[in-house]
């Protein structure tokens, strides 16, 4: 298995982690080697070259059955093809496993007709192509109808939780890199909004991203008291912060399947967010959220301050969430889902 540092920042690490924590490992002889860090480009290009080195050695003494990658758009994409290809000459079967919400935007609208031919080639070698949606896999086939596609959504582990405390001040949680294609700016608009209407509530932001630059922000709207930023949250901080958590908000412009709206249904919360990616195929509209078009700081407002107003809607919805997260979403089938991939390729 390829793919980023399971210590780096992201849904892809998190759902990595999940993967080597569960019984897959007893199941099956699992090597992780890590093809990209945080850091610098020297970091970055040297784990890079490790890994392939690694990966060839795995290969020429230990003979796996199946390589299963881990890639987003771009640059990891390029990068992850070289290991498709070299995968390819030794005759293994590969699982290419794509995140990040931005993928076709990559593929239509930034790739020339050479590159659409070269990521169309590297999507047709691979024997499976996980996608995190039914909405990403009409998009995967849009590129080729002949590329073999499997949906295994997102999952997350599902935490014991008692009936939920409301806060005296509604908590606000934000979780995500912060910055525009998050739709934090969008958030910093509705907040003002909110303020407008005498509305009183906290908006918990964790993640990272230029921290300072949205901080200034948030002063000079007139909303440091309003905003706390947490910064990006340990497995134990960010149980503390979902569990103390009442609404969830990702005003997202682009996404696949976002682990951290994942993990905010598990913990039992109603959702504001856009009707983008996968989604829609989590979030129920008036169900157990709202969905918005990007960009609409109005509705975003009006849909926070229902929830606001309405303890027991949010209590109502949040129950919704949560049972979908374990009808579903829930790791344990993510893994039972992979498991059989896995026995029908060997």
């Amino acid at each position: 298995m390829l793919g980023t540092s399971i210590n780096t920042k992201g849904g892809i690490s998190s759902l990595v982690n999940q993967y080597l924590a569960s019984d897959l490992k007893k199941i099956f002889k699992i090597k992780y080697i890590e093809t990209h860090c945080d850091g610098s480009k020297f970091a970055k290009f040297f784990i890079f070259i490790k890994a392939y080195f690694q990966f060839l050695w795995q290969i020429l003494y230990f003979n796996p059955q199946i390589v299963h990658i881990h890639s987003a758009s771009r640059a990891s994409f390029y990068r992850k093809s070289l290991f498709v290809l070299t995968s390819k000459l030794f005759f293994i079967k590969t699982v290419f496993h794509l995140h990040g919400g931005q993928f076709m935007i990559f593929y239509q609208n930034e790739s020339g007709w050479f590159k659409k031919q070269l990521i169309k080639i590297i999507l047709l070698l691979n024997d499976i192509v996980i996608v995190l949606s039914k909405k990403w896999e009409a998009d995967i086939k849009s590129i080729s109808s002949r590329i073999k596609t499997k949906v295994i959504f997102n999952s997350v582990a599902v935490p014991n939780i008692k009936e939920k405390n409301q806060n005296e001040i509604p908590e606000i949680i934000f979780m995500g890199r912060v910055g525009k294609q998050k739709g934090f700016h969008d958030l910093i608009e509705a907040a003002k909004i909110l303020i407008k209407r005498k509305k009183k509530f906290k908006c918990i932001v964790c993640g990272d991203g230029d921290i300072d630059l949205w901080k200034t922000k948030c002063k000079e709207a007139g909303l440091e008291e309003i905003f706390i930023f947490k910064g990006w949250l340990t497995d134990k901080n960010k149980d503390a912060v979902l569990r103390r958590a009442d609404i969830f908000v990702l005003p997202s412009y682009n996404e696949g399947l976002p682990m951290a709206l994942l993990e905010a249904m598990a913990y039992g919360l109603p959702i504001v967010a856009s009707n983008v990616g996968g989604i829609p195929e989590v979030v129920k509209h008036n169900i157990n959220g709202y969905l918005i078009k990007p960009g609409d700081t109005k509705s975003l407002a009006n849909y926070l301050e229902m929830l606001l107003n309405n303890s027991s809607l949010r209590k109502e919805m949040g129950i919704i969430s949560r049972k979908i997260i374990l009808d579903n979403f829930n790791i344990k089938i993510a893994v039972e889902n992979l498991k059989n991939l896995y026995l029908s390729l060997i």
